[in-house]
């Protein structure tokens, strides 16, 4: 909850005394909140310790100001517009953690997702799946897209980029960007929103995705790719993770104000194609792409052979030749992998995140997760926590 605000107020070391001895008061900024914030904030409210953390959206700028001003705002969590503008709040004692996306501050720790590293694996799948041409969709201005832009430019196999870089993306903006390249191209897009614009701008041309223009989206979000029409090849952001480790800088900084800056912080993300990047031919690595991107749910090995288009037994004999295992121990490998990327770096419960690799059923999935790893998955985070604790 927040406090009463007034007109005018100054810091002082006597201010920050009497705040820390009181419960902080900790904003978090998001500008448009979405899915993808929601899970950023359940990230930082699983390491608020004891915080009145107050979230603040849209034009957050003039409330943020006036609760700096009344000397009670201990910190800010937030993707902020400056250097200068966050220079107003640390001449008042705000603590400030930068979830970079939007830009990147020197004056603050810069905590997000990889985007430059983002950039170069999309171009590596998208050449992977014989694109011709690879552009790029971003924002104008900002950080992430220059990072994708980046990212991609840096790849050892890519002679150049065409870029459509913008600070509002129209259909026929896009149209015309994408008459003029090269096909079969690629098209990575610094959102899931401009992602499916791009299929959009693609039909309008009467061009098939993926054959003529294969497409990889940012956020992973279900509903554009349900308006899309197609299921879209997507990076799936850490966002739980971001917002845990800014709180826990966050933490670190309210508890000792002499805390360094530890300089910036990005989490690598994970991609998920689809059937908007996909050009595979039929076979085991179609198979192995539907299972990567559809293991949450119940699938069998039977949907392995329909999406590689053989016969089980012919899925069977290959898999075992090019993998050396079952496609049913194919399945439980990309479960295992998730399974313990979550349990590593995620604050989930157990059921959820055996809900999320295809176990809707608690007991199996700590009787297959124990078959895995010879322990339970509450044993198994325990083993990594202490692990990481004896490091620190």
């Amino acid at each position: 909850m927040t406090r009463g605000l007034s007109a005018e107020a100054s810091f002082s070391a006597d201010d920050d005394v009497r705040r820390r001895q009181q419960k902080p008061l900790i904003a978090v900024a998001m500008a448009s909140p979405s899915e993808l914030e929601f899970e950023m904030l359940d990230g930082i409210r699983a390491g608020a310790g004891g915080w009145d953390v107050v979230v603040l959206s849209g034009g957050y700028e003039t409330p943020l100001r006036r609760l700096a001003e009344t000397g009670e705002l201990a910190g800010a969590i937030g993707d902020f517009v400056s250097d200068a503008w966050v220079d107003n709040l640390r001449v008042r004692g705000v603590r400030i953690v930068q979830l970079a996306q939007g830009s990147r501050l020197s004056v603050s720790a810069n905590i997000g997702a990889d985007f430059h590293q983002m950039g170069h694996d999309a171009v590596d799948a998208l050449l992977r799946n014989a694109s011709r041409e690879i552009g790029l969709v971003g924002i104008t201005g900002q950080d992430a897209s220059q990072q994708i832009r980046l990212g991609a430019g840096s790849h050892p196999g890519l002679a150049g980029i065409t870029i459509c870089e913008t600070t509002v993306a129209t259909l026929p903006l896009l149209q015309t960007w994408l008459a003029a390249m090269t096909r079969p191209c690629g098209v990575v897009a610094a959102s899931d929103r401009l992602a499916r614009m791009v299929v959009m701008a693609a039909r309008n041309l009467d061009l098939k995705v993926p054959n003529d223009v294969a497409v990889i989206g940012i956020g992973n979000q279900r509903m554009e790719s349900i308006f899309a029409g197609v299921r879209i090849s997507s990076y799936e952001l850490p966002n739980r993770a971001i917002g845990r480790a800014a709180a826990d800088l966050m933490a670190r900084m309210l508890a000792d104000p002499r805390t360094r800056n530890p300089g910036d912080v990005f989490f690598p993300a994970r991609l998920i194609e689809r059937e908007s990047s996909l050009r595979l031919p039929l076979g085991v690595s179609r198979a192995v792409a539907f299972a990567e991107s559809h293991f949450a749910e119940a699938i069998q090995v039977d949907d392995l052979a329909r999406a590689a288009g053989v016969s089980r037994r012919s899925l069977e004999i290959a898999t075992r030749e090019e993998h050396g295992v079952s496609p049913g121990a194919l399945i439980a490998g990309v479960r295992r992998r998730e399974a313990e990327r979550l349990l590593k770096s995620e604050d989930l419960a157990v059921e959820r995140i055996g809900a999320l690799c295809g176990y809707p059923e608690p007991e199996r999935f700590s009787a297959a997760f124990k078959r895995w790893t010879g322990l339970s998955p509450r044993e198994f985070r325990r083993q990594i926590r202490a692990s990481g604790s004896r490091r620190r």
